[in-house]
């Protein structure tokens, strides 16, 4: 009923063309059919159009939405930038689950694999959820990518591609991060901040033990720095198998990297790298060693570092860049898993978190980037605090996306094999 009066209402005013756009069906991601049991509404008449007027009223029924949310820092953006405002505005209770992510996914394929519903109805997942799950689809085959009307303001590669992995529009990127090389601007001068993985090297050679990497095994910072340098020394054919969906399963990609040859400059790299340097066990180890002088440059989370610099951990001498070539960056986002049961709700929900003023406070309060295309760092946060995260310019010029799920998980196995062997 709500999509006869839409069109009738609009009809006057609309073109033929347009008119066509709005009545135009919404297909299903990679199936023939949509792959949800608990739908109050016909998917295949959800556009970015009539979505509100479709879906608040269901959601109003539904009157609740269970939402997961994996990220230890993320509570606070779901609490004081979401759910109130969601809540005032769509009156649907939200209940809100801090999930550990191993577990979470675990019980969303258990529950799938017994045909039960799901008991999350929106999930704020890992990057790698969707190429991980593949095998195993847990997320929803909607296209939200098409009918989010927030997504509209997005890039169009994130909203349909996450580390690697071509989704077809079922996973939002709802968080961008970045990790890089930081640095205490009052101990290196700005002639000697490393520009490429080959300067790094000099440097750490240079200032023995004064260079922190992150283990590629304890933290994110190091095995994104791993990845980055594969990207980096990987050329040719072997670089694009890096970094392309070749339908990699576990057993090919190990071969790959361990048998192909094209690893070795990585390893010759490392070989070299590793005793001049410090490896710490974590991300936080890596700061703290820079908070406390004791290492200069470190790898780091972009993010993650920002809150060091705001809490006193970081000096305010502290700043981050990228090494020319790329430094992996990425980011999580939002499904709705198969068998939730408040799908409406699930879908505003989703939207309202994607739209200008939460994405917006989540830049300014947690240096979370964005993958909205209306909102630049300097919009969010304040020159004095800009400075300590990636210049925009080198952030446009530098951030890279991650290789493929498989390809990275072999990598890992191929550090230990190749480095952690001999040291």
């Amino acid at each position: 009923m709500f999509r006869i009066i839409h069109v009738v209402g609009l009809a006057v005013a609309l073109s033929s063309t347009a008119l066509t756009s709005v009545m135009a069906e919404t297909k299903p991601v990679a199936a023939e059919s949509f792959n949800l049991k608990n739908l109050d509404f016909d998917p295949a008449k959800l556009t970015r159009e009539n979505f509100y007027e479709t879906l608040a009223p269901i959601a109003k029924e539904e009157g609740e939405i269970n939402l997961y949310s994996f990220a230890a820092s993320f509570p606070v953006f779901w609490k004081e930038a979401v759910i109130p405002g969601f809540e005032k505005k769509y009156g649907v209770r939200v209940n809100f689950y801090d999930v550990k992510e191993d577990v979470a996914k675990q019980q969303l394929i258990a529950v799938h694999e017994a045909g039960q519903d799901s008991p999350a109805d929106a999930y704020f997942a890992p990057g790698p959820t969707p190429a991980e799950t593949r095998n195993t689809p847990i997320i929803a085959n909607l296209p939200l990518a098409d009918i989010l009307p927030e997504a509209a303001n997005y890039d169009q590669h994130l909203l349909h591609n996450s580390f690697g992995f071509a989704h077809g529009g079922t996973f939002m990127p709802l968080h961008r991060d970045q990790t890089g090389l930081g640095y205490n601007s009052s101990l290196v001068a700005p002639q000697d901040v490393p520009k490429d993985f080959a300067e790094l090297l000099a440097y750490a050679k240079a200032n023995p033990k004064k260079v922190a990497i992150t283990s590629p095994l304890k933290g994110g910072s190091g095995e994104n720095f791993l990845y980055s340098l594969a990207q980096t020394m990987l050329t040719g054919e072997c670089h694009d198998k890096l970094s392309s969906d070749f339908g990699w399963d576990d057993a090919a990609a190990h071969e790959w990297v361990a048998k192909s040859g094209c690893f070795k400059p990585v390893w010759d790299y490392l070989m070299e790298l590793t005793p001049a340097v410090e490896v710490t066990n974590g991300n936080a180890d890596t700061q703290n060693l820079m908070g406390n002088n004791a290492a200069t440059i470190g790898t780091v989370w972009e993010d993650y570092a920002y809150t060091f610099v705001q809490d006193k951990q970081l000096p305010e001498s502290y700043r981050i860049t990228l090494l020319a070539n790329g430094q992996n960056g990425g980011g999580d986002g939002m499904f709705v898993p198969r068998n939730a049961k408040h799908v409406a709700a699930a879908l505003l929900l989703i939207d309202y978190a994607m739209g200008h003023d939460p994405q917006l406070w989540k830049m300014k309060n947690m240096a979370s980037r964005t993958a909205r295309l209306d909102i630049a760092l300097t919009d969010a946060i304040e020159a004095h605090d800009a400075q300590f995260m990636v210049p925009e310019d080198i952030y446009r010029k530098y951030a890279i996306g991650y290789p493929t799920v498989p390809v990275m998980a072999a990598i890992r196995d191929g550090y230990v094999d190749e480095i952690l062997s001999n040291f």
